[in-house]
């Protein structure tokens, strides 16, 4: 059972497949700040991960940290239906003070979730679905396959000879 092959199931196999001189006539050239440009109009939220309260204590010698900066890491473009806004992550950087003076500095930055799908702003659905989706399946198909009884009413084709499932084909 795959979720995620509309494509590959409903393609038209007879149709020939442009050849790569075909492809280089409609594609556009790239310039530095075209992401940047694209982005600058919409709203942007600022997101700034900070270190766990637990943490704020140098390893070396046990002194709180104090912040001293941000870093950015990246940007990334969330839809909301009929909205969109762009979320810039920032993460804090810590430093201790007592460790700077001694001439060994200590710093350290705040943890960050990885993104689904990195260095993209945008939302590719088959790459998120393969790395984020299907591991879901295929847990509820491990479950599925423990159960003693398994019910499932799927007719979307009727893909065998029963008057039931004929009285449902349109």
């Amino acid at each position: 059972m795959y979720l995620f092959d509309e494509a590959e199931i409903k393609a038209d196999l007879t149709v020939v497949e442009p050849t790569l001189d075909e492809v280089n006539q409609f594609r556009k050239k790239k310039y530095l700040g075209q992401r940047k440009e694209k982005l600058d109009k919409l709203p942007h939220d600022k997101v700034i991960f900070k270190l766990n309260p637990d943490d704020l204590a140098c390893i070396e010698c046990g002194t709180e940290l104090k912040p001293v900066g941000e870093e950015f890491v990246c940007t990334e473009v969330e839809y909301i239906p009929a909205k969109l806004r762009v979320i810039d992550f920032f993460r804090e950087t810590y430093e201790c003070h007592r460790c700077k003076n001694t001439g060994s500095p200590y710093m350290e930055k705040a943890a960050m979730p990885d993104p689904v799908i990195p260095h993209s702003y945008s939302n590719w659905i088959l790459e998120a679905s393969k790395e984020w989706l299907m591991p879901v399946v295929n847990l509820l198909h491990r479950k599925l396959l423990k159960e003693k009884y398994i019910h499932a009413d799927e007719l979307c084709e009727a893909s065998h000879n029963s008057s039931y499932a004929q009285s449902y084909v349109m």
